[in-house]
């Protein structure tokens, strides 16, 4: 991969990992241009609301690595603050905690790369999480794809239950770099969430297109637009805007912007009637979003998110 092509796929990267940081927390940090041992600290916020309630969670973290010519790895503690938890039945709960990671990525050859990653979490409520994230991604110059998988397991105890929920995020994204300044990219999300007590089986579709544009060379920004489905038959229209900002000092700093409308079946969908569990009673359904506010259930509404973050990186 040369320096050049590297560098776009790593600025696509950065949109994609705030895109899912409401799923994921956070990817690894970026791997070092140069061989040898790097060191990363940083900070990142996040605020969102519709869905769920409202709510602002932020995080430190700091990461060590190495990069050699065709292996990298890294490992990295990250410690979350007010990481909001459902019950999946319209109540809320923040947990303070700690998640060491690690990471390895392999590239056999310049135009291919594969990585692998770990998370471990704990933190207040009796919250336990596992996540397994696998990456490959093919570079040829004027156009990339990569293909995404991330599973994650969660426990902990709200309201008086016992929670455990199951999430399994899958990704595939192509996209073609017209020029050093100007690219454009295409991808489908699938995201599937089983929550054990409720017994919800949710899930949902997304297509996206997106742009990039290298305004100067520190400088890029992003914008993509996207349209999908989920399970409780909602239509879903999303649309998003970036921006990223790379120093050679070393600096780094990126905010993201995402929105999304849910707009409800006009005919008697699967969510009417109650479903097994917590939701009973309360209009939720096996295929009702878990993270749904009650008071949303069977309506229309938009979602935001708005994440902001920076970090320094030494090598």
């Amino acid at each position: 991969m040369t320096e050049t092509t590297g560098a776009r796929k790593r600025r696509r990267g950065v949109v994609r990992a705030w895109l899912f940081l409401f799923l994921l927390a956070t990817a690894g940090a970026p791997a070092a241009e140069r061989e040898g041992f790097y060191f990363e600290a940083g900070a990142r916020g996040l605020y969102s609301s519709g869905v769920n309630e409202p709510n602002f969670s932020w995080g430190l973290d700091a990461a060590v690595g190495f990069s050699a010519v065709i292996f990298k790895a890294l490992a990295g503690y990250t410690r979350h603050q007010r990481y909001q938890v459902t019950d999946g039945a319209g109540n809320y709960g923040n947990v303070d905690l700690g998640q060491p990671r690690a990471e390895i990525v392999c590239s056999p050859v310049p135009y291919f790369e594969l990585s692998a990653g770990f998370k471990y979490s704990s933190g207040d409520m009796s919250f336990r999480g596992f996540e397994y994230r696998v990456m490959a991604s093919l570079d040829l110059a004027e156009v990339s794809v990569s293909g995404e998988y991330a599973s994650t397991k969660e426990d902990y105890v709200l309201s008086g239950l016992d929670i455990e929920n199951n999430r399994s995020l899958y990704s595939l994204e192509l996209a073609w770099n017209v020029s050093d300044m100007l690219w454009f990219d295409a991808g489908l999300d699938h995201d599937r969430i089983d929550f054990e007590n409720t017994g919800a089986e949710y899930y949902k579709t997304v297509g996206r297109m997106g742009v990039g544009i290298e305004a100067t060379v520190p400088l890029s920004v992003m914008f993509g637009a996207g349209i999908g489905r989920d399970s409780s038959d909602y239509s879903l229209y999303a649309a998003d805007a970036g921006l990223n900002l790379k120093l050679q000092s070393g600096l780094r700093g990126s905010i993201f912007y995402s929105f999304m409308y849910y707009q409800a079946p006009t005919s008697p969908s699967k969510e009417d009637g109650a479903g097994p569990g917590g939701g009973a009673g309360a209009g939720y359904g096996p295929d009702t979003n878990p993270f749904l506010r009650s008071s949303l259930v069977g309506k229309s509404f938009p979602a935001h998110s708005v994440s902001v973050g920076f970090s320094c990186l030494l090598d």
